[in-house]
């Protein structure tokens, strides 16, 4: 029974930014596989296409099988990656973002080359992400950052008895490296060579490993992991040369590792780090892309006029909900905005008044004057005696991203050209580092809050005029 590792990393690109951490996730990860004395090992030359990728794989597997039962193919990439609403997508050399299923090697095709294989054990290590600035990982094609990851992006016969796939990040988070590796792939090495002190080095361990260095550091991504099965393979045995690598790395750790990280924190800050200007220019994209759709509440018309206003004002200050939770948040995330606070006495507890009093956010004012902390779409009644409505989006700044919130209220006549606040209302958010920007994700989001605000103001308009 024969085991499979294929290794795919891009380092340089055509239509993106370049990762030189990459080759260096390459040797490394080729290094592992080969001291593992496991796997037949296929190295994909970086400036291959996609057909020929695709063929070069085909041929390997043809080369060395014939029909002999496989026992693991395991497939291993460093690089840009990309994910649309259907696939996932390898970033190679020339892909180009028009042409992105012609010309990226897709998970889609990797998943139906490994099928019709049928290994016992199929494993997929993806270090690639979604943000564009150097040496964190996703797609830059003219400033357009891209890649929000997927929640599960297989599709897989049952007929695949175990299934092991390790992604760098979830969805909206970005993947690090500094210039020499990427902090994912070396994670999954040193719990190879970290677990070699063992008979064995199961995947679970791997995982575990994984997920402890990433909960004790504050890298800003969470790895992600799809297991079909209990994870319990062994990845590989202690073998002479996996105990030599191991020796060779830890002593080099010993000393360079607390330089390493306290420069790789301040490094990682100051990637995601954006000046007033620079946010400036993100605002008049996201105004833009808002200025140019097609609203969804025109259907209204009717009865409704329709119209979009801007703001420097503070706002959704009535709201406690947002209050009281950009008030935990204003120091742990450096947010640009200050409170008026007030002391109430504490709650009771069992019947219980408790002596003394706490201090509570009544609301928040934003201190970045220079940008716009509120948008309003406004439907005001052409006929008297209809509801009037409000969808606000919010902005709150801060160093390096923002909240976005979305909300709907209702108003309702309480006396004849008399508004207020009704019951019926809804609000969601949406956190965005700047270096996470795509103004095309943000279409998509902010087309689903859109129609979900029409959605909620038919229903709620039906059956307020449903009354009699």
């Amino acid at each position: 029974m024969k085991n499979y590792a294929i290794i795919l990393g891009v380092s340089e690109y055509i239509n993106a930014d370049n990762l030189p951490a990459c080759k260096n996730d390459v040797n490394r990860m080729f290094e592992i596989l080969n001291a593992t004395e496991k796997y037949q090992i296929l190295l994909i030359d970086e400036k291959h296409k996609k057909q020929e990728i695709i063929k070069e794989v085909e041929d390997y597997f043809n080369a060395n099988n014939a029909e002999e039962e496989i026992g693991e193919i395991f497939f291993y990439f460093s690089g840009h990656g990309y994910q649309d609403k259907d696939d996932l997508h390898f970033i190679l050399r020339e892909t180009e973002l028009d042409k992105i299923n012609a010309t990226s090697f897709n998970n889609a095709e990797l998943d139906d080359i490994v099928r019709k294989k049928n290994p016992r054990l199929y494993v997929k290590i993806i270090d690639a992400c979604q943000s564009g600035f150097a040496y964190i990982k996703s797609l830059n094609y003219k400033n357009k950052v891209v890649f929000p990851q997927k929640e599960s992006d297989i599709n897989i016969e049952k007929k695949l008895e175990n299934c092991i796939f390790m992604y760098s990040s979830k969805k909206d988070e970005s993947s690090i490296a500094n210039e020499e590796y990427s902090i994912f792939t070396q994670a999954f090495i040193n719990a190879v060579l970290e677990g070699s002190k063992e008979e064995s080095v199961r995947y679970s361990d791997i995982q575990n490993y994984i997920t402890d260095i990433f909960n004790a550091n504050k890298y800003g991504q969470t790895p992600y992991f799809n297991l079909q099965g209990d994870g319990r393979e062994v990845f590989t045995f202690s073998t002479p040369a996996i105990k030599k690598l191991a020796e060779e790395l830890f002593r080099e750790e010993k000393t360079e590792e607390k330089t390493d990280t306290f420069n790789m924190n301040i490094d990682n800050f100051l990637k995601l780090y954006r000046t007033s200007e620079q946010v400036e220019q993100l605002m008049h994209r996201i105004e833009e892309v808002l200025q140019q759709m097609d609203l969804p509440f025109m259907k209204l018309s009717k009865y409704y006029e329709i119209n979009i206003n801007n703001s420097f004002s503070r706002d959704f200050q009535e709201d406690k909900t947002i209050v009281n939770f950009l008030y935990e948040k204003r120091e742990k995330e450096n947010l640009y905005v200050e409170f008026e606070t007030e002391r109430i006495q504490k709650d009771k507890y069992f019947h219980t008044v408790f002596m003394g009093y706490e201090t509570v956010p009544k609301k928040y004012v934003s201190v970045t004057k220079s940008l716009p902390s509120h948008k309003m779409i406004q439907l005001s009644p052409k006929c008297e005696g209809l509801p009037r409505y409000e969808v606000s989006i919010v902005f709150v700044y801060s160093d390096i991203g923002m909240y976005i919130f979305y909300g709907t209220r209702q108003l309702i006549c309480k006396g004849w050209n008399e508004y207020v606040v009704g019951d019926k209302k809804k609000y969601t958010y949406f956190r965005l580092n700047y270096s996470d920007f795509e103004e095309e994700r943000w279409k998509g989001y902010l087309e689903n809050c859109l129609n979900s605000s029409a959605e909620f103001i038919e229903n709620s308009l039906e059956e307020f005029v449903a009354r009699k």
